[in-house]
């Protein structure tokens, strides 16, 4: 028998908040579980004004600075990030994530390194190529292939990307160059350049888990329950179709592509 349920999971793989009802006369065999993109919680990432923001940018506004960062961020960066959970970088105190792309012509998945902040549920990420006359290479991969993944501080999943254009353009641009960062002197570099804007949006997914007849599964959901991490609020029930309705778990058909 298989149950829908929505919910909302961490980077981790982890289920959040609250409980769920658990039936444990049912023989599961298998748990669908749909992620809800609206429901992933984005961390409040915002421009830095510290002594280590100013101090990397100005390493970051010069010619030196730029070659250095360059040369060394995408080698150490990918694991840094990683092994810190998005914690530390190159460029720390910059938060910085992991943005996985597809390129445009070859089809290839690349991962970049890139300083990000947050705002409105969106993971904000200023297109300076240190301000280099041309957009970066991950730009045109992005606008080609709109779907990427993110590994940052306390996220990572499916995104959409999408240029932010206009006043809102202008908005982030200044939000992020107000603080202490190079962007002002990277605009300037870049001449008749405008330096684009990303906005990326979460994308739900869906995960499956599988579970014997013997309740292993329940007991596993169960110590999530108590931890908090799994929200009843976002169980989203359907019409059962046999003559039994269930409260929480709803059965669907064997078939269900799910």
């Amino acid at each position: 028998m298989t149950y829908r349920v929505m919910c909302s999971t961490y980077g981790n793989g982890e289920l959040p908040s609250a409980a769920l009802e658990f039936h444990q006369h049912s023989a599961v065999t298998r748990i669908v579980l749909e992620e809800d993109a609206a429901a992933m919680r984005l961390p409040n990432i915002r421009p830095g004004n510290s002594l280590g923001h100013r101090v990397v940018t100005r390493i970051a506004s010069t010619a030196l600075g730029i070659t250095v960062i360059r040369k060394v961020g995408p080698r150490i960066d990918p694991t840094l990030i990683r092994l810190t959970g998005g914690r530390l970088s190159s460029v720390t105190p910059f938060p910085a994530l992991l943005l996985s792309h597809t390129g445009a012509r070859t089809g290839v998945t690349r991962t970049t390194p890139i300083v990000y902040f947050t705002d409105a549920g969106r993971v904000i990420v200023i297109a300076s190529n240190f301000g280099a006359p041309k957009n970066p290479a991950w730009y045109y991969n992005i606008k080609a292939n709109p779907e990427v993944t993110l590994l940052g501080r306390g996220f990572s999943g499916s995104f959409l990307a999408e240029e932010v254009v206009g006043p809102e353009r202008d908005r982030l641009f200044h939000f992020a160059a107000g603080a202490s960062s190079p962007y002002d002197h990277y605009q300037q570099s870049a001449a008749a350049r405008p330096i684009a804007v990303i906005a990326f949006r979460p994308v739900g997914r869906r995960q499956h888990a599988v579970a014997s007849p013997d309740r292993r599964l329940h007991r596993t959901i169960a110590v999530r329950i108590r931890r908090g991490r799994i929200d009843r609020d976002r169980v989203e029930p359907r019409r059962q179709r046999g003559p039994r309705t269930l409260p929480t778990w709803v059965p669907v058909a064997p078939d269900d592509p799910g």
